[in-house]
């Protein structure tokens, strides 16, 4: 493998309150391990294909985004990458266009040799089925638009034989195993519904010939709650053993430094491709990047925050006046429980606001009917748990409104970053309380944001009633630094890790 480089581009933060800002440049620059130096202001200097650069102005994607523009050279290259962007900003697409690519040379000469049929006959009687492309996404939703980018990719460049299959919980398992009995050249799988393929023996040996493994949101796979099913996907591919170790890419907006030894781990011999102001993304103290570079786009996020600092009796009254007084006509609140998503549309609906929730515990299609309606504006407002946080792309979206802080930094980077993708403009509002306003300063300093705050005029702040909801907390000895919300995310045992516990014990 050709040595690993680091290459960090360096954006300026925005202040709280204002539209975030990209220095800018003419050109941006990938420095190859031997020294030369390739252009990549436009696609035509990423060494795609024609076809591929013809898919990406079809798209409209013009100009490549710093992620696309630093990550998709490395890629052809075979390298393993870790690319670190703000949200919004086509970290999908930079993986998309090189694994394609790739796979396209070996689809064209199997046009020409085996039908379906054949392929299909052999694969059963020699009991394998081959995965070429894995890629792990932490939720249902990022792993159906992930499936949609590859398809629309495809469909651009006149690729109709690339076989992509998507699987993922909340729907019938049965016709997931069946369609894996055909090879597969892009698998993009929830890791909870790949470990229950797996066990009923759905892949075989298939994972094992994987040439390209995508960590999706790599920070959610890696961290509590996911880490397990996480590492026991990678320990099926065999990856340690394997003398031709597949080529590993893990894409976030956040790396937070507790999870970095296990990106480490997972990814020897890696080329970092950070993209954003390390201040942002939690680098540790006094750690420093190997070179920085300035850089242009004009696919950049434009988010202005807002923090509003309220009594949290009236966190609902403060809702409503803020989406009947503004030009908010789509907008996601987010709220820490499942029950709250229910509870707090429906008393939006009272009021005659076009409200639904969406949460893990409602089936899938309940969830794909109300996230097909809110993206077709059918509704104005969807309340949602951090379900909806990870790479949810909705178009047109105004605002997001922190109803309750996330359990974790890092999840808020990712919750605002559902506003001002592909260059478009949105608002990111937080409610501050006497439940959570310590909690909210931990969030500032790890994100590098000020921390400022405002009032509502109408629904000034009662310093009286705050002061007594603090000391209340105090001495029914709540952690007034857990923000109110159940304290930090990951430290308790998922469903599905109780589930397969249970089982455990009952083979015993």
């Amino acid at each position: 493998m050709s040595q690993p480089f680091i290459f960090l581009l360096s954006l300026r933060r925005p202040a709280v309150g204002q539209p975030s800002h990209f220095d800018r440049a003419s050109t941006r620059l990938y420095m190859r391990p031997e020294g030369k130096r390739v252009s990549t202001s436009s696609f035509t200097g990423l060494r795609l294909q024609r076809r591929f650069q013809d898919a990406c102005a079809k798209l409209g994607y013009i100009t490549p985004t710093p992620v696309q523009s630093s990550s998709i050279i490395p890629i052809v290259d075979g390298l393993n990458v870790v690319a670190q962007a703000p949200t919004g900003t086509g970290k999908t697409f930079a993986f998309a266009l090189p694994i394609i690519q790739s796979l396209s040379k070996s689809l064209d000469e199997r046009e020409n040799s085996r039908s379906e049929e054949e392929d299909l006959r052999d694969q059963l009687q020699t009991g394998r089925s081959y995965v070429k492309t894995l890629i792990l996404s932490p939720t249902r939703e990022l792993s159906v638009q992930t499936y949609d980018v590859f398809s629309e990719v495809c469909a651009a460049a006149g690729i109709t034989n690339l076989k992509i299959r998507c699987i993922h919980g909340g729907v019938s398992i049965n016709t997931q195993l069946k369609s894996l009995q055909h090879s597969t050249d892009v698998l993009i799988a929830t890791p909870g519904r790949l470990l229950d393929i797996l066990d009923k023996n759905g892949l075989q040996h298939g994972l094992q010939n994987v040439s390209t493994v995508v960590l999706d949101e790599a920070d959610k796979l890696l961290s509590p709650g996911f880490d397990k099913e996480t590492a026991a996907v990678v320990e099926t591919l065999g990856y340690r053993e394997r003398t031709n170790k597949p080529q590993m890419l893990a894409f976030s907006a956040t790396f937070p430094y507790p999870i970095r030894p296990v990106v480490h781990g997972i990814m020897n011999n890696s080329s970092y491709v950070r993209v954003g102001d390390v201040g942002d993304f939690g680098l540790a103290a006094g750690e420093t990047s190997a070179s920085t570079a300035s850089t242009a786009s004009t696919h950049t996020p434009s988010i202005t925050l807002k923090a509003v600092k309220i009594n949290s009796t009236k966190k609902l009254q403060v809702l409503k006046h803020l989406i009947k007084t503004s030009e908010y006509n789509k907008m996601i609140v987010f709220v820490s429980t499942k029950k709250a998503t229910e509870d707090v549309a429906k008393m939006l609906r009272m009021d005659n606001i076009k409200a639904e929730g969406l949460n893990g515990d409602l089936s899938q299609g309940a969830r794909s009917d109300r996230l097909y309606h809110f993206k077709n504006s059918d509704m104005q407002v969807l309340v949602a748990t951090d379900v909806a946080a990870r790479g949810l792309d909705v178009k047109k979206l105004n605002a997001v409104v922190n109803f309750d802080l996330p359990r974790s930094p890092s999840d808020f980077v990712h919750r605002i970053g559902r506003v001002g993708r592909a260059g478009e403009e949105g608002d990111a509002v937080t409610f501050v309380t006497e439940e959570n306003d310590e909690f909210y300063g931990v969030v500032c300093k790890k994100n590098g944001l000020g921390g400022e705050t405002e009032e509502v005029e109408g629904w000034e702040l009662d310093v009286e009633e705050w002061n007594e909801k603090k000391q209340k907390m105090l001495e029914q000895g709540l952690d007034v630094h857990s923000g109110g919300n159940g304290g930090v995310k990951g430290r308790k045992k998922s469903k599905k890790d109780k589930l397969r516990e249970q089982q455990q014990r009952l083979k015993r």
